[in-house]
C-alpha cells in the first residue's frame, strides 16, 4: 500500500472540504484584517475587544469570516457588539462546527470605539474555540 503523504492528505480534504481554501483567500481581499481566536473554557461567556479604533479613525467592517474547526458540534456562539449592544447578527448568532461562514455586513465603527466579539459556549465541560476574521477598511 502506498502511504499518503502529508501534502496528498491537505488535497484530499481541500477537496471535500465546504469552503474551498481559495474560495476563503478570496474573502480576504479588503485592505485590513483583523484576526482573533476565541477560546471558551466549558459554560463560559463573555466580550473580547478584538480592536480598538485609533483616535481621529475609522474602521469600516464589510466582512467577518467565523472558521469554526471539527469538533465545535455548534456549541459555540459568536456575535460582535458595538457600545454594549449586539450589531452582528441581528437574530440568533453565529455556529458551526468544522466551516468557515463568511458574511458581508456594512458596519461603522469611529475613533475610540471597540470591536467586541461576544461568546457564549453551550457546553458545560468542553473547551470550544473558533477563528475570528473582521474584514474591512481602516481610514
Amino acid at each position: 500500500m502506498r502511504e499518503r503523504t502529508k501534502i496528498g492528505v491537505n488535497m484530499a480534504r481541500r477537496k471535500h472540504s465546504f469552503f474551498a481554501l481559495d474560495q476563503l483567500a478570496e474573502e480576504f481581499s479588503e485592505p485590513d484584517t483583523i484576526p482573533c481566536h476565541i477560546v471558551a473554557t466549558g459554560g463560559a461567556e463573555g466580550d473580547e475587544t478584538a480592536f480598538t479604533v485609533p483616535e481621529s479613525r475609522e474602521f469600516k467592517l464589510r466582512k467577518v469570516i467565523c472558521c469554526f474547526p471539527i469538533g465545535t458540534y455548534g456549541e459555540l456562539e459568536i456575535s460582535l457588539k458595538k457600545d454594549g449592544q449586539t450589531v452582528f447578527p441581528l437574530a440568533n448568532a453565529i455556529k458551526g462546527d468544522g466551516i468557515a461562514l463568511p458574511f458581508k455586513t456594512r458596519l461603522q465603527y469611529e475613533s475610540g470605539k471597540a470591536i467586541v466579539i461576544h461568546y457564549k459556549n453551550l457546553n458545560s465541560s468542553e473547551t470550544r474555540e473558533c477563528f475570528v476574521f473582521l474584514c474591512g477598511e481602516l481610514k
